[in-house]
């Protein structure tokens, strides 16, 4: 899941507890040093720890990096937070490019398969004009021989640099494999969030489709809806069905779009301090009729939308329940290109809301239905023929 997040990334070399401290003390200059002393006296147990495992493990400890970074993702698990998480370079590199809507890379998805993954170029993307094809083999990227045990993320990592950069791949292709190899040039390849498209069987209705919420999502939703071709609108879906979140900022501005006043949320700090975000007036009119699509994968930023739109009376919610995530991370980056996610506010919605384990509740609910290929969609374009929101 995508975490309702703000980016403070940290440059230069900082560690765990420094950075720990810097998120959590705003004015306590004597509790830090309370705090830090605690830390490190509790060090004692981890070398008596780790020198049992080095005199009397069968296999020995592993390498100084991988062992840090086993100590850091068990100091976060004792948290009992799910979304204070630690992410690996190649983690946070991927989480970074979805957030940012682009990235350096050869236009292809990473299909898993029995025995590795295969290729799936996109249509006049770089892989695809190399002569890459649909279910190419990948073996090897550069001096990188791929294992059966890859993870995603190390090969994704992989593929991906500096626009204007080469990468070199190894494929095999049919069932009696022919080895090839295509040297790619490294292009500019955009992650849209966003799809508008005209309902095929509702005159008047256009969808807004979000998939997440990265930097790029308010820009291509105001696009969208100033597109020429979607000057005639009647009433607008927004479907943020299955939307895992992303940026807080990001998902301020898709409200405040619909929004020309009031409360979008409150932000609480662990101090108590209060944070108000309001809508402001805009030049752009988006005031043709709105509804809102939701259901149990809708969370955090996505949640922050719909909780605004619905809380403000600017649209009716359809579906099921959401996921239940208020609450706000920070990214911190270390020194070594990994990252943690701290859990650093909640949030509340304008009606005063706060959603952990709870959800938004639909204005309108509507069952799962097997006989009809969208349940929740189908409701809402007949709720608003019936209300006359439509011919």
């Amino acid at each position: 899941m995508i975490e309702l997040s703000r980016l403070a990334r940290w440059a230069g070399t900082l560690s765990l507890i420094a950075v720990s401290l810097a998120a959590g003390f705003a004015g306590g200059f004597t509790a830090a040093r309370v705090e830090l002393r605690s830390a490190l006296e509790a060090t004692d147990l981890l070398r008596e720890a780790l020198g049992l495992l080095e005199r009397n493990h069968f296999n020995g400890l592993p390498d100084t990096l991988r062992l840090q970074r086993g100590m850091i993702r068990g100091l976060v698990g004792s948290l009992g937070d799910p979304y204070t998480t630690y992410q690996s370079p190649s983690q946070d590199e991927l989480e970074s490019q979805t957030l940012q809507g682009a990235y350096g890379g050869i236009g292809a998805l990473l299909q898993p398969v029995e025995g590795g993954y295969v290729l799936v170029p996109y249509p006049d993307g770089p892989a695809w004009r190399a002569g890459v094809l649909e279910g190419d083999h990948l073996l090897q990227i550069d001096d990188f021989r791929l294992g059966a045990d890859e993870l995603l993320a190390d090969i994704s990592a992989a593929l991906r640099g500096e626009p204007g950069t080469y990468v070199t791949i190894r494929i095999a292709r049919g069932a009696q494999p022919d080895e090839q190899t295509f040297e790619i040039e490294r292009q500019i390849i955009p992650l849209p969030s966003v799809t508008v498209f005209h309902h095929p069987q509702a005159d008047g209705v256009t969808v807004v489709a979000v998939t997440n919420f990265s930097q790029s999502t308010p820009e291509e939703i105001r696009q969208g809806l100033l597109d020429p071709a979607n000057q005639h609108t009647t009433v607008w879906i927004l479907d943020l069905r299955n939307n895992p979140g992303g940026l807080l900022d990001a998902a301020i501005e898709t409200a405040d779009l619909f929004l020309t006043d009031g409360l979008i949320l409150t932000e609480w700090s662990r101090e108590g301090v209060v944070s108000e975000h309001r809508a402001q007036a805009s030049a752009d009119d988006f005031g043709a009729p709105l509804v809102v699509l939701i259901n149990g994968g809708t969370a955090s930023a996505a949640e922050v939308v719909a909780g605004a739109l619905g809380d403000n009376q600017r649209a009716p919610l359809f579906g099921q329940s959401t996921y239940g995530k208020g609450s706000v991370q920070s990214i911190y980056g270390l020194s070594d290109g990994s990252n943690l996610h701290i859990t650093t506010a909640r949030w509340f919605t304008p009606g005063g809301r706060q959603l952990d384990d709870i959800g938004l509740t639909p204005t309108v609910l509507v069952e799962p239905d097997p006989a009809l290929p969208d349940p929740i969609m189908s409701r809402a374009i007949d709720w608003l023929q019936q209300n006359g929101w439509l011919p």
